[in-house]
């Protein structure tokens, strides 16, 4: 059914997303017609389950799968052909100007900064972090110089026994 290349740059999920992306909009795969469970699919393609369940993910919140539950993943009904995707060479790493060596002027100026590990200056609320930065110092500066409980703060250990009976199942004390 589908055809996976192991020795591609492109990733298996990628390959496996767009060869049944092609084969929804092209009709081969009618609509209500039901996909192979994840398994039976990971089995025939040599690959994880991880694989083809991301590729039913993504296609499935691209609208172009849905699923009923305890039935699997079937081909959506699409009321519309979408727009065909845009294919644009990607640039190479050692294509792209490093911007950190470059003098402040040529910089380009952005809207948003995205980058995790910088903070936006105007919406930082700086003076209320120094305030309370300050007033912790203050309060608990003798706990600055005493190690903690070996195995963490209780508090903390009673959160995560919490979690994992919560979310994994698992029975255990914070201890």
């Amino acid at each position: 059914m589908f055809v996976l290349d192991h020795n591609a740059p492109e990733p298996l999920y990628v390959q496996l997303s767009r060869q049944i992306r092609e084969r929804v909009l092209s009709g081969k795969l009618l609509a209500d017609s039901k996909l192979p469970s994840v398994r039976d699919l990971a089995a025939e393609l040599s690959v994880s389950r991880n694989t083809v369940e991301s590729t039913y993910l993504e296609l499935h919140a691209e609208g172009f799968i849905y699923a009923r539950p305890r039935s699997g993943y079937f081909v959506s009904a699409l009321d519309r052909e979408p727009a065909p995707p845009v294919s644009r060479p990607r640039p190479h790493v050692r294509d792209l100007p490093n911007l950190a060596d470059a003098p402040p002027q040529t910089r380009p100026v952005f809207r948003y900064d995205f980058h995790p590990a910088r903070l936006d200056r105007d919406s930082f609320p700086a003076p209320l972090w120094r305030k309370y930065y300050l007033e912790s110092l203050r309060e608990h500066s003798s706990d600055l110089a005493v190690y903690g409980e070996m195995q963490g703060h209780q508090r903390l250990r009673l959160c995560i026994q919490g979690y994992l009976e919560r979310s994994r199942g698992v029975v255990c004390t914070p201890e």
